[in-house]
């Protein structure tokens, strides 16, 4: 059903009313790529409170997403689903989406060839290998525009699907401290001759991974054909990630029977998001047994993913509200003292 609702929701963000007023989802840059040596488009979706003149302040954790021009629409439906109300899941989100021009080149860690299955004569991904170009491209020239653009807090978190899993987990293994926290969705592994698979041997037990958060999915391709290598590949990077035992490392890996290739990244998005930032969520009317509870939850939610994060503005104020309109003057007090704790310059 969560898929449904949610597509149900991607729709209605491009749905104008009877009104006819106008409702976007985000917008649409570009910039000429000096390491990639051609233009380059990205989309980026801001929260809905960004502009609100009362959160100006407010800072935003950002994540970015590989298939921008397929993903970008239903990661950010998600993200403002699990991000509303004073219930929300996971933070407020920038969401960057990464358009593609040439996936093969851009996503594959290795030059490598092969036959297609269809047609021995023809050779498919003559052109691959760019990975590392591409990774250069994210943190030297996207990100540090999108930090200079956009209210970002450092937090990051990185998502990509088949080649944009594989792309993924080459940078988890390679680049590793260039996000925060990593979605890969049912990564396309089996590229030149395992290549990752093998190098997760020696270097997910070695490298410190400061408390990184990675999300596995897989769907359920076996007995496909040509398929059977990519999902015993990924069966088998999910076991060495969890027989490493590597305590810098919090890792989940989920199988979704009822899912192909294909249907994979729309389910697996919605919990692989609230996977990375459980804990998040806090039961604020739990306030009047705990008057602390706010401060100690994120402190301790902090703690876990190794930054410092606190509850969103509006969600605070909502809070404010709750207990005022229902004649609880001492839980309304109560937040709003720890609301100058998080927020010392706040005034009511």
């Amino acid at each position: 059903m969560i898929k449904y609702i949610l597509l149900l929701f991607c729709l209605v963000v491009y749905t104008t009313g009877q009104a006819q007023d106008s409702l976007f989802i985000g917008t649409k840059h570009h910039l000429h790529s000096a390491i990639l040596k051609e233009k380059r488009s990205y989309r980026v979706a801001l929260p809905l409170n960004y502009y609100n003149k009362k959160y100006t302040d407010s800072k935003y954790p950002v994540l970015y997403i590989l298939d921008g021009e397929m993903a970008f629409d239903y990661y950010v439906s998600i993200v403002r689903f699990l991000s509303k109300g004073v219930y929300a899941s996971i933070p407020e989100m920038i969401v960057v989406g990464i358009d593609n021009t040439d996936r093969t080149r851009d996503l594959t860690p290795t030059r490598s060839q092969k036959r297609s299955p269809d047609d021995s004569t023809k050779i498919l991904f003559t052109n691959s290998g760019g990975g590392t170009d591409f990774v250069q491209f994210i943190s030297a020239e996207l990100a540090p525009l999108i930090d200079s653009a956009y209210r970002t807090s450092g937090f990051t978190v990185f998502a990509g699907h088949s080649f944009g899993g594989l792309a993924a987990t080459n940078i988890l293994l390679n680049h590793t401290d260039l996000f925060n926290a990593y979605i890969i969705h049912d990564p396309s592994l089996w590229w030149g001759d395992q290549y990752l698979l093998k190098q997760s041997v020696t270097r997910l037990p070695a490298i410190n991974f400061h408390k990184k958060r990675v999300y596995l999915s897989q769907a359920d391709n076996e007995d496909k054909g040509s398929f059977d290598e990519h999902f015993e590949s990924i069966k088998s990077f999910a076991h060495i990630c969890d027989s490493v035992n590597n305590k810098t490392l919090t890792f989940k890996y989920e199988f979704y029977q009822n899912e192909d290739h294909g249907t994979l990244p729309l389910p697996a998005a919605f919990n692989g998001l609230k996977y990375i930032f459980d804990g998040y969520a806090v039961n604020f009317k739990h306030i009047s047994k705990d008057k602390e509870l706010l401060i100690k939850s994120y402190r301790s939610f902090s703690d876990k993913m190794n930054f410092t994060f606190k509850p969103s503005r509006p969600m605070l104020d909502f809070m404010i509200q709750y207990f005022k309109d229902n004649n609880k003057p001492e839980e309304a007090e109560t937040v709003t003292q720890q609301y100058k704790y998080f927020y010392p310059g706040f005034r009511e």
